[in-house]
């Protein structure tokens, strides 16, 4: 049996290589930034996208584009929650999960041939993230959510001191909780924070802890 290679599928393969380019170069920006789903990742998301949709282009009717653009957004979902991460109130890789969906969206684009969309979305997304990145640094001046513990005897000026101490780390108490012990001469207060990003957290509850009648301090 004889191959004719000129009876090969070139053009699907130019798509999945251009796919796999403009993955590789939203995956580039996220290496920059030292971030989860780097060039490799997204090089493959992008291309496996790309030929998903170019079989069914060559084995299905129109009728099941939604099948499997659902199928492919499906398995997306699972790789974009799982580098979702959770620590304390902050979460981090939301912006690393919109790339990964931004990727196989490129993908499903080039392999449709809709090529000049795939490149436009890959300009968009890269330099988004590129030029958004310091302009929110510098506007928000990057906070994280803190939440911090601190049981004390009762006092009526207790969550006064309380804040003006936070006060001086630049932090800001966006949520207060406040739980009597049953001797009801003691509480817990909880706190819901916004801290700049580098907290001095144990100079912090040592901080806290010089407030007359504080008994323990937690910071997560």
């Amino acid at each position: 049996m004889t191959l004719d290679l000129g009876s090969l599928p070139w053009d699907a393969v130019g798509r999945m290589a251009f796919a796999s380019l403009l993955g590789a170069v939203i995956g580039l920006e996220r290496r920059i930034q030292a971030q989860p789903a780097g060039m490799r990742t997204q090089m493959v998301i992008a291309a496996a996208c790309c030929v998903t949709m170019e079989v069914w282009q060559r084995t299905s009717s129109p009728s099941e584009a939604g099948r499997f653009a659902q199928a492919i957004l499906t398995g997306i979902g699972f790789l974009g929650g799982g580098s979702i991460l959770k620590s304390g109130l902050s979460v981090h890789g939301i912006t690393t999960a919109a790339t990964i969906w931004a990727s196989a969206t490129i993908g499903m684009a080039a392999g449709t041939g809709e090529l000049f969309l795939a490149a436009a979305l890959t300009l968009v997304v890269v330099a988004g993230l590129l030029a958004l990145t310091p302009v929110e640094t510098l506007l928000t001046r990057r906070r994280e959510l803190r939440k911090i513990d601190i049981e004390a005897a009762e006092a009526p000026d207790l969550l006064d001191q309380v804040r003006v101490r936070l006060e001086k780390y630049g932090i800001r108490v966006d949520e207060v909780g406040l739980d009597h012990h049953l001797d009801r001469k003691r509480l817990a207060l909880h706190l819901v924070t916004s801290c700049p990003e580098k907290l001095p957290g144990p100079e912090l509850a040592r901080d806290l802890g010089q407030i007359p009648g504080v008994a323990d301090v937690r910071i997560e």
